[in-house]
C-alpha cells in the first residue's frame, strides 16, 4: 500500500490469454519461468536485471529492462489488500479483485506461468460498458503495471 491507500494494479494474462484459467481460479501469475523462484532474487530492480538478461539474452535492453520491472514490482511491490484489475481478452470482461497472498513460486500449479498471487474477485464487468477514458487507461499491452493516467476516472468507474 502507498501513503495507505491500495495501489491499483492491471495484470493481464499472457499474450493469447493463456493464463486465463488460472485467474478466473483465483491466482494472478507470471510467466518467464526460466528465472525460477523470484523471491531468491535480489530486492531491487537491477538484480532483477541482471536475472533476467542472464535466463532471456536474446531480448533487447529496453524491453529487459520493462519485463525485470514488471517482475520486481510484483513480488515487491504488490501488496495484500491492493486491487488487482484483469481485463481478459478471451471474454471481453473485465475483472476487479484483491490481491490476498504473498508471491509464490508454483510450478507445478503452471510450468509456464509459475510466478503466482492469490487474489479475491468482487466484479466483474464488460469492457464494452466502461468510458472509454478507461478502457485505454487499462489497455495498455504491459503485463503489469499501474494505470497513472486517469487513475481517478478508473477507481471511480471499477472500484468498490
Amino acid at each position: 500500500m502507498s501513503n495507505g491507500t491500495p495501489r491499483i494494479w492491471v495484470v493481464r494474462s499472457g499474450d493469447s490469454d493463456q493464463a486465463h484459467p488460472d485467474f478466473l481460479d483465483g491466482r494472478i501469475c507470471l510467466g518467464w519461468s526460466r528465472l525460477g523462484d523470484l523471491s531468491l532474487i535480489g530486492n531491487d530492480r537491477r538484480a532483477f536485471l541482471v536475472a533476467y538478461r542472464k535466463h532471456y539474452r536474446d531480448e533487447d535492453l529496453p524491453a529487459a529492462r520493462l519485463i525485470a520491472g514488471e517482475l520486481y514490482r510484483f513480488v515487491h511491490k504488490m501488496s495484500l489488500r491492493d486491487f488487482v484489475i484483469y481485463p481478459a481478452r478471451t471474454d471481453g470482461l473485465v475483472r476487479v479483485g484483491r490481491v490476498r497472498g504473498s508471491y509464490e513460486h508454483r510450478p507445478r500449479q503452471n510450468q509456464r506461468y509459475p510466478h503466482t498471487r492469490l487474489v479475491d474477485w468482487l466484479s466483474t464487468v464488460r469492457r464494452k460498458s466502461l468510458p472509454l477514458d478507461v478502457r485505454l487507461a487499462i489497455g495498455r499491452r504491459s503485463t503489469l503495471y499501474q494505470p497513472r493516467q486517469d487513475s481517478d476516472e478508473v477507481r471511480a468507474a471499477l472500484l468498490p
